[in-house]
């Protein structure tokens, strides 16, 4: 898990990086976090995190 100050930035910096995405952007039911799924081109899975509010 990496944490950030923006996810959706991020997520758009590393898919135009080459990577991929199996889960998009969203937030966690409870609102306090935004979290994505990426993949870099070797494979390897990186859950990126932020804190909201």
């Amino acid at each position: 898990m990496l944490w950030c100050d923006d996810v959706d930035r991020l997520h758009r910096t590393a898919l135009g990086a080459g990577g991929e995405s199996p889960t998009p952007p969203a937030d966690s039911p409870d609102g306090r976090l935004r979290f994505a799924w990426l993949r870099d081109p070797e494979g390897h899975r990186v859950k990126v995190v932020q804190r909201r509010g």
